[in-house]
């Protein structure tokens, strides 16, 4: 993986560094649109679930009024149709009230049963009146059929009080559910907002790491290594491991800095090899026109004085040039320090103008110099010619 990293190019460094952080900065969001959406659907069938178990408890609310006049009907009247229209009541009411036992929390379960254990007494009632019925039917309700029919009132009476407590029951979990949706709601908004906050600050940290690691620090790295090449330690490469585009920078300026090692080892020999082979020929010339100026040699006219004069301060010139390319030699090894003092220009012109002299004479020229001695006029020619773009 690092090996991967390290052979792609800069531009797919950053791209590859966008795609990440896109995706720390959607994922969240994604996930916490996902858990939104799961959470909708889950309350959606929630209410869905408790709308229908409340019609389903309305339904059964309704029941046992029919199944009290019905009761009533087959324990005094012993009507044939009464009692299959109770019993097709019971049948529709234990349907009924075994969705709601399924569906219903497990608290008011015993509310359930409590209503089937009167119901089970009512169908059992239904069931000895119906086979109890009498072939001739009597003027007055008899002491078992008035008891009977109290009784109908009773468990008709119990199973509307069940059904009361079943319905507060079911009231209660519905807002319980809803109140923890409410919660899980809250809880998810939180989350997403605790997740984007992460995002946007791991992007704020991890950007600037990024664009340090991968791009301002191989820069500095090439400034200071065109710092160092600038001094002329040219044995000095730049290192930078990533094989990018600023890696490929880093080679060709160390080919860059080779070379120019070269070319510096070049110079300098041929200016210790020239230096050398100038100086044993400039030094017997040097000694030749000594002993022009010998006595001994013959006496020499005030023109050819001149001219030897002139030949000894060019050779001297000569060697001081030489001289020259030494101490520079010797700077550029950091050798010797510059040293400055003060000159009299007067002095350098007059020794150019001895030096030009015998080319003067030989085109019919007249060198002259003149020195003006007015340093106010030597100021503001100074100052107007040379610093008037300062």
């Amino acid at each position: 993986m690092k090996l991967l990293k390290n052979d792609l190019s800069l531009f797919n460094k950053l791209f590859l560094g966008y795609l990440i952080l896109s995706a720390i900065m959607i994922l969240p969001c994604v996930v916490s649109i996902y858990n939104l959406s799961e959470l909708e659907r889950f309350a959606t069938s929630i209410a869905k679930h408790d709308l229908e178990l409340s019609k389903t408890i309305e339904h059964l609310k309704a029941i046992p009024p029919s199944m009290e006049g019905e009761g009533r009907r087959l324990v005094t009247l012993y009507k044939e149709d009464a009692y299959h229209s109770l019993m097709s009541l019971i049948q529709d009411f234990r349907d009924n009230l075994i969705n709601v036992k399924k569906d219903a929390p497990k608290g008011i379960v015993p509310v359930v049963l409590d209503i089937e254990l009167n119901l089970d007494e009512l169908e059992k009632l239904a069931r000895n009146a119906n086979a109890s019925s009498p072939k001739s039917r009597p003027s007055g309700i008899t002491p078992i059929e008035a008891r009977r029919e109290e009784k109908v009132k009773t468990l008709i009476s119990t199973i509307m009080s069940g059904l009361d407590d079943l319905e507060k029951g079911v009231q209660q979990t519905i807002s319980l559910r809803s109140s923890t949706i409410s919660s899980l709601s809250s809880q998810a908004r939180k989350v997403t907002i605790l997740a984007l906050t992460g995002a946007v600050t791991f992007f704020a940290l991890f950007a600037p790491l990024f664009l340090y690691k991968y791009i301002k620090r191989p820069i500095d790295q090439l400034r200071r290594g065109t710092e160092i090449i600038g001094q002329g330690h040219f044995d000095q490469p730049i290192t930078i491991g990533p094989r990018d585009e600023l890696g490929k920078l880093a080679e060709e300026f160390n080919n860059m800095a080779a070379r120019l090692k070269e070319l510096d080892k070049l110079k300098s020999d041929f200016i210790a090899v020239a230096s050398h082979e100038l100086r044993t020929p400039l030094t017997a010339m040097m000694e030749a026109a000594k002993l022009l100026s010998e006595p001994q040699i013959g006496k020499l006219n005030e023109d050819q004085q001149k001219l030897v004069t002139i030949l000894n301060e060019s050779m001297s010139r000569f060697h001081g040039l030489i001289n020259e390319l030494l101490r520079l030699s010797r700077l550029k090894a950091r050798l010797e320090p510059i040293k400055k003092h003060p000159s009299d220009i007067t002095k350098i012109f007059s020794k150019i103008i001895r030096t030009l002299e015998p080319m003067a004479l030989e085109k019919n020229l007249d060198i002259g110099l003149e020195s003006v001695s007015d340093l106010k006029r030597i100021y503001r020619l100074t100052k107007n010619d040379y610093f008037v773009h300062l």
